[in-house]
């Protein structure tokens, strides 16, 4: 089985840290490397409207962290995978 991480973050999923990540995303991503991304961290797409409970705040949090390791556990397994394949001539 897996080990699983826990996504309980407490005050790292609260909204002032959300908003810190935000301006952060802004000031690191590249506008000529990724246009899009830089306009939608420009417009506040990663911000939580000022209104969302923190509940809300959370679950989001909590999902979008589940998705990363999802992804970062498919590149695990699909290195492990390949290595495992005998070599080609």
């Amino acid at each position: 089985m897996p080990a699983r991480l826990s996504t309980n973050r407490g005050p790292a999923a609260s909204g002032e840290s959300v908003a810190a990540y935000s301006a952060l995303l802004g000031n690191l991503v590249d506008a000529q490397r990724f246009p899009a991304l830089r306009a939608a961290a420009d417009a506040g797409a990663f911000d939580y409207p000022a209104d969302a409970a923190e509940e809300e705040q959370q679950f989001t949090y909590a999902f979008g962290l589940e998705r990363i390791l999802d992804g970062v556990a498919a590149l695990i397994q699909r290195r492990a995978d390949q290595a495992a394949l005998p070599p080609t001539p």
